[in-house]
């Protein structure tokens, strides 16, 4: 049985597909998250940006989830 005492929320950031109001761009979200001329993916784990430009990065997520007390059950 898997423990589910502890948990978390891992949210991906990517480009859009098509192209939105400049209130909903990616520029507008960057500087909301971080300081201006950051790149997307984003990656945040609860609310904590892990990552940010280049390509995702399996292993930073897991690692953070470590961090938190999740484990893969193998």
């Amino acid at each position: 049985m898997q423990d589910v005492s502890a948990a978390a929320v891992v949210r991906f950031y990517a480009l859009p597909l098509a192209v939105c109001a400049s209130e909903r761009s990616w520029r507008h979200a960057a500087k909301l998250l971080l300081k201006q001329g950051s790149q997307p993916p984003f990656v945040t784990v609860n609310g904590r940006l892990i990552q940010k430009g280049g390509k995702f990065s399996e292993r930073l997520i897991k690692e953070e989830l470590e961090l938190i007390g999740i484990r893969r059950n193998r």
